[in-house]
């Protein structure tokens, strides 16, 4: 009874893992194409971060250094996202 009940929770559940599987697929291949974007993005950031420095700009520094911060943590986020997503699918096919 207890096997055939898994069972029915799987295939109910099936919908919904591919779904999850379909979503991190996507994002993961949205966050690799953006780090195209990112890399030069942040060498810019460094370049203009040693140019304030030199020229004493802590206020500007300071905007850079929350510019950087806040892509570094949406990468993070979304990462973290992505494997949620895959852990969560693949905890649904097992």
């Amino acid at each position: 009874m207890r096997t055939l009940l898994t069972v029915m929770i799987k295939i109910l559940l099936f919908p919904l893992a591919l779904t999850l599987r379909i979503i991190s697929i996507a994002a993961l291949a949205v966050i690799k194409i953006s780090s195209l974007i990112a890399g030069p993005v942040f060498i810019l950031l460094g370049i203009l971060g040693v140019f304030c420095l030199l020229r004493k700009e802590w206020m500007n520094l300071t905007i850079l250094l929350g510019i950087a911060a806040g892509v570094w943590g949406l990468y993070f986020a979304a990462g973290y996202l992505c494997g949620a997503a895959e852990a969560a699918s693949d905890r649904m096919f097992i």
